[in-house]
């Protein structure tokens, strides 16, 4: 028999991590579908500003339809909201500095995803920079936000474009060591780096994303790696990342842009507590 003085909140707590995912993917499904994320080389159709619409909508609408299915005494706040308000923005040649108050020497090179086909425009300023600004302002840390050029531009391009970022975290003052944080096809462009990177930072890898495949680096040539798996992912591919030696395999309950909001959190606090 059920205690009727439980609240929704209750409940939601006490809902295991999984079956609150299950109850968000289903919100999600019913009125606000994904568009297909298929890049056009492989046949899909979507418009990269489509995708980028559907991501830029993810932090106010799983908010709201955690409120409503997960109850409302609980912290529903998604990092980006929670974490944004001690840190500045600013140019860095194409890219973008995100500075937390006394930053320390640590500087994080953050790649956003999208396979290689949309995430750099509404994706990027409404989702991505206000989350890797959570992890700024969570490390205490400065963080060089990649630009990088998107098809039909050719696949080495983007890898340049991550390279003159590290070489621009280089030069920043007093900074000693550079942790690479990239989320799906921006995992796979740090990668081809990672024998350069002091630490690594890979949130839901797509390593075989992008046009042409990126080339790794030897196992043995990469350096502390923490991966963010997803339980729902589309892409990710935990063969190629099983001979890392020094990787560290954190399983989080989420599917590709979608997380409960504290779920969302968690993976901000660990990837900030790795760049410590």
């Amino acid at each position: 028999m059920s205690d009727s003085s439980t609240t929704a909140a209750d409940s939601a707590e006490m809902m295991p991590a999984a079956e609150q995912l299950e109850q968000l993917l289903w919100y999600f499904s019913e009125h606000y579908p994904a568009p297909d994320f298929t890049p056009p080389w492989q046949g899909g159709r979507t418009e990269p500003a489509d995708a980028e619409r559907w991501v830029s909508h993810i932090v106010d609408r799983t908010t709201h339809a955690a409120i409503l299915q997960l109850g409302t005494a609980v912290d529903h706040r998604m990092p980006q909201v929670a974490w944004t308000d001690q840190v500045e923005l600013a140019p860095l040649g194409s890219h973008t500095l995100i500075t937390a108050d006394d930053p320390s020497s640590t500087a994080i090179l953050s790649v956003h995803g999208g396979s290689g086909f949309f995430g750099g425009g509404a994706f990027r300023d409404v989702y991505w920079q206000p989350l890797v600004a959570a992890l700024a302002q969570r490390s205490g840390t400065r963080v060089i936000d990649v630009h990088y050029p998107l098809h039909p531009a050719e696949p080495a391009a983007a890898q340049d474009a991550v390279r003159d970022a590290l070489s621009a975290a280089r030069q920043q003052q007093r900074v000693d060591r550079v942790i690479g944080f990239g989320d799906g096809y921006g995992a796979a462009l740090l990668g081809a780096l990672a024998d350069e990177l002091d630490g690594l930072i890979l949130r839901n890898p797509q390593l075989d994303g992008g046009a042409q495949p990126v080339e790794l680096p030897a196992a043995e040539t990469w350096p502390r790696t923490l991966i963010q798996q997803f339980s729902h992912s589309s892409w990710a591919d935990e063969g190629a990342l099983g001979e890392l030696s020094e990787a560290h395999t954190v399983r989080y309950y989420a599917a590709d842009y979608l997380a409960t909001p504290q779920q969302a959190r968690q993976l901000i606090e660990d990837a900030a507590d790795f760049c410590r």
